[in-house]
């Protein structure tokens, strides 16, 4: 559930809050925020890239390329590396609508854990006229390298977001 209220700081309703301790999707998150989640597929095809590839432990994954709205807006671009036996799974999927990991969950895989890592840049051309913002908005890229139970990586994600649409919340230790 998104807080109201956070470090004495009243959260505007059209933030979507991101607990960064938590492993959730997109669509989780849009939920959470009150929001409706959708998109579009952009792209989904066969891939041989080296990095991703080794990362992932296989010489060859599915690339799935999503524009992801809340409420209709625009507000993330999501480039998702899978194994190539999902594809199946997938082709038949509304992946505009439908949450990638409930899917996976369904066929009896789940994420257990990610390594993510996040940067506040400039968005590209296309990132800019895919998300209909200026290209002086900042927005916020984060890589996602996610896990199953067993330990082995299952998922590698790089997500584009609209800075201004965010808040992250982090909760340290010492």
């Amino acid at each position: 559930m998104k807080p109201r209220r956070l470090l004495g700081r009243d959260i505007p309703r059209a933030l979507i809050f991101r607990d960064v301790q938590r492993l959730t999707s997109f669509t989780e998150d849009i939920r959470a925020a009150g929001m409706r989640p959708g998109g579009r597929v952009l792209a989904m095809r066969e891939t041989t890239d080296a990095r991703v590839c080794r990362l992932l432990k296989r010489p060859r994954l599915l690339y799935l390329k999503r524009l992801r709205l809340a409420d209709g807006r625009p507000i993330c671009i999501e480039n998702t590396y899978l194994p190539l036996d999902v594809r199946p799974l997938l082709e038949g999927a509304d992946l505009g609508r439908q949450s990638l990991y409930r899917l996976l969950q369904r066929r009896g895989e789940s994420l257990s854990w990610s390594k993510e890592l996040m940067e506040g840049r400039v968005p590209t051309a296309e990132e800019a006229r895919l998300m209909r913002i200026l290209r002086r908005v900042p927005v916020v890229s984060i890589a996602r390298l996610a896990f199953d139970r067993r330990g082995r990586p299952c998922e590698f994600t790089e997500n584009v977001l609209r800075a201004d649409r965010y808040l992250f919340y982090f909760e340290l230790r010492r």
